[in-house]
C-alpha cells in the first residue's frame, strides 16, 4: 500500500485567495494548517526583474489589473487587489515577493516551487530564482515546470536542487522524459493516475504528485485505480484534509486571514 501525503495547491486556495500571503498563512497554521504536508506556489518574474508570486501570466482572473506580470514593475502591482475575486475581506492582498514567502514557509513545510516560463518569456528565470533560493534549505524544497527544457538547464546548474516535470494529458514516453531530465520528482493530472506507470516511475527514484483532487469523487476514483500501488504517493489539493477521510479539519472561517 501507498503512503499518502498532501500539497496544499497555491496555497490553501479553499480557504483564501490563491498565492497570496491569506493562503499560505491558512496553510502554514498550527491548528488547522498541520493537515497539509506541503505547500506549493507559482513563480513570474516582473518588469524590473522581481520574482513574485503569480500563477497566470495575466492579471485579470484574479485581480482587477490588466495585462501580463512581466509588463508591470513590483510597485505597478502592488496596486492592484489580490484578493476580491475569492472575498471582500481580503481586498487587501497584494502580489507577494518570492523572498516573502520563503521567509513565512522558513523550512517549516516542503515547498513545491513552480517555474511559470512559457515559451520562455522570463529569460533571466533561473539566474534570478536561484539567486532567491541559495541560502534555502536544500531538502526543504523541490522546483517545477511545464517546461522541460528549463529543468534540465537547472539540475545541470545545481544538481543539488531536486526537480520535477510537469504533466497535463500527455501520456507518451513519461518515463523517458524524466531520465532525460534528470529529475526527482513528476507532477500529472489525476486523470493519469496509472498502476503500471506509476510503479516504472517510482522504480527509478521519481516521486509522483497528482494534481488538482478536491473532490471525494476524484479520491475515490483514485483510490480505486490505485489498488496495489506501493510507495509514496503525494497529491495536490485545494481542500487538503477535506477528502478521502484520511484526516479531517473544522472548516475555515475566511475572515480569520
Amino acid at each position: 500500500m501507498f503512503t499518502l501525503y498532501e500539497i496544499a495547491h497555491r496555497g490553501w486556495a479553499a480557504a483564501a485567495p490563491e498565492n497570496t500571503g491569506a493562503a499560505f498563512l491558512a496553510a502554514l497554521d498550527d491548528d488547522v494548517g498541520m493537515v497539509a504536508d506541503a505547500v506549493e506556489c507559482d513563480l513570474q518574474i516582473t518588469k524590473d526583474g522581481q520574482v513574485v508570486v503569480m500563477h497566470d501570466i495575466a492579471l485579470g482572473r484574479t485581480s482587477y489589473g490588466e495585462g501580463f506580470v512581466r509588463d508591470h514593475t513590483y510597485d505597478e502591482l502592488q496596486c492592484f487587489d489580490m484578493g476580491s475575486f475569492f472575498a471582500p475581506e481580503f481586498a487587501r492582498q497584494r502580489i507577494m515577493r518570492f523572498s516573502e514567502l520563503l521567509r513565512m514557509v522558513g523550512g517549516r513545510k516542503f515547498l513545491c516551487v513552480e517555474l511559470k516560463n512559457p515559451g520562455n518569456i522570463h529569460p533571466d528565470m533561473l539566474d534570478l530564482v536561484l539567486e532567491e533560493l541559495a541560502g534555502y534549505p536544500r531538502d526543504s524544497f523541490m522546483v517545477e515546470s511545464f517546461n522541460h527544457p528549463l529543468m534540465r538547464k537547472l539540475k545541470d546548474r545545481d544538481p543539488s536542487i531536486e526537480t520535477g516535470l510537469i504533466f497535463h494529458d500527455e501520456g507518451f514516453m513519461i518515463p523517458e522524459h524524466c531520465m532525460h531530465a534528470a529529475c526527482d520528482w513528476v507532477s500529472l493530472v489525476w486523470t493519469m493516475a496509472d498502476r503500471k506507470l506509476l510503479a516504472e516511475l517510482q522504480a527509478d527514484g521519481i516521486t509522483p504528485i497528482l494534481w488538482t483532487v478536491n473532490e471525494e469523487w476524484q479520491f475515490d476514483w483514485l483510490m480505486e485505480k490505485l489498488e496495489g500501488v506501493h510507495g509514496d504517493l503525494w497529491i495536490a489539493t485545494d481542500r487538503p484534509g477535506f477528502i478521502g477521510g484520511r484526516k479531517r479539519v473544522q472548516e475555515l472561517s475566511c475572515a480569520s486571514f
